[in-house]
């Protein structure tokens, strides 16, 4: 297992863990890195005993120095519930540092995080994307680069369009850049918390796949919820994955709903095509169809329009004070987040001449419209 991934023993012993160098590969920042060993502790009551009663013992071994330290777990502490997790020691350039203490919560600091870059339209073509993934910290400081998608059979690999890596909680910024696809993508500020998902789409547009005509508006999520809809509301009617038709028409004249994933991470793609005019309120409804209980403020969505030179504006939820707290509490939260109000109007390309948008970002419980405004 490499240094930047943590280590959790879990079910029927023995267990065991390799720790091996850090990477020497210089598109992997490994500065700041340490192995933080913990054992969570499943099985048993506490009224049998938990981990008081198992005789459990960890071992840490080096090829130089032979069995390096070993510990087993403290008593209970009075004022824990449970102590179901033990903190063991962290391990960083070879030297293991003891820090033996039970606790009720997970102590991990960080954990697997999964980026998807995915088209933005639906639909085969010769050039799939092949981005380049460059992840910084808020420090603008390198945390990795992926020089493409990692490969089947390679360590990184986890299904297709996928880059995978251990991060410490905190903030990040995401950029993806292909050479045949509009961008740079980009994501800033992205929050990783213990409570929120540990995973990001990002949409590309193909370049050939749009011209000075049209306009994309996309969105993009995490892994949960599995359904997002995008939707777009103007005097003609709603435009939402629920009005398309089977030619990816609408009830709206020159709107077409073009992409309509609901597997989690999205896309979702609306395109207008002039000439057309138009007032439209864009919002973002929560379908959580198997009741996985993921609000607005754990998915990180993202919504872009993009037009032919390139992302033209991008949203992303602004989260209120005290937001962490909101994490803790039960239920999914707001149903509806609505992002902006975009104004079309008629011309012969999509622009700063023919397009007005207004953010209005804010999260509420009813879709804009059926409040009368």
């Amino acid at each position: 297992i490499p240094m930047t991934t943590p280590m959790q023993m879990r079910g029927s012993n023995p267990k065991s863990c390799l720790l091996s160098r850090p990477s020497q590969d210089p598109l992997v920042c490994m500065e700041g890195i340490e192995d933080r060993l913990y054992v969570y502790f499943k099985g048993g009551r506490l009224e049998e005993g938990g981990l008081d009663l198992c005789n459990m013992q960890l071992s840490i071994f080096s090829y130089k120095e032979g069995m390096e330290a070993k510990f087993n777990p403290p008593p209970l502490a009075e004022n824990l519930q449970h102590g179901s997790y033990w903190e063991i020691a962290t391990v960083k350039g070879g030297a293991v540092e003891a820090n033996s203490a039970r606790c009720d919560h997970d102590p991990a600091t960080g954990g697997t995080y999964c980026v998807r870059v995915l088209p933005a339209k639906d639909g085969e073509r010769e050039f799939p994307a092949n981005a380049e993934l460059v992840i910084r910290n808020t420090d603008d400081k390198l945390i990795r680069r992926f020089a493409e998608p990692p490969a089947v059979d390679t360590a990184d690999y986890s299904v297709d369009q996928e880059y995978s890596l251990f991060l410490n909680f905190g903030r990040y910024t995401f950029e993806a850049v292909d050479g045949q696809w509009h961008g740079p993508v980009l994501a800033q500020n992205i929050v990783y918390h213990k409570n929120t998902q540990p995973s990001l789409g990002l949409s590309m547009v193909e370049t050939r796949e749009i011209d000075a005509k049209t306009c994309l508006v996309t969105l993009s999520w995490a892994g949960k919820p599995m359904d997002l809809d995008l939707c777009m509301r103007c005097a003609d009617g709603v435009v939402s994955s629920h009005t398309k038709t089977d030619t990816k028409g609408t009830p709206v004249k020159g709107v077409k709903y073009e992409n309509c994933v609901s597997e989690g991470f999205g896309p979702k793609t609306i395109s207008l095509t002039q000439q057309m005019a138009g007032n439209f309120k864009v919002y973002v409804m929560n379908k959580d169809p198997k009741g996985e209980a993921v609000s607005f403020l754990q998915c990180n969505p993202i919504v872009n329009i993009i037009i032919y030179t390139g992302v033209w504006r991008q949203y992303q939820i602004k989260k209120p004070e005290g937001w962490e707290n909101m994490l803790e509490e039960s239920g999914v939260g707001q149903q509806c987040w609505y992002v902006c109000n975009l104004e079309v109007s008629s011309d012969q390309k999509m622009g700063e001449g023919s397009l007005q948008c207004t953010e209005i970002n804010k999260l509420t419980n009813i879709e804009p419209g059926n409040d009368g405004v």
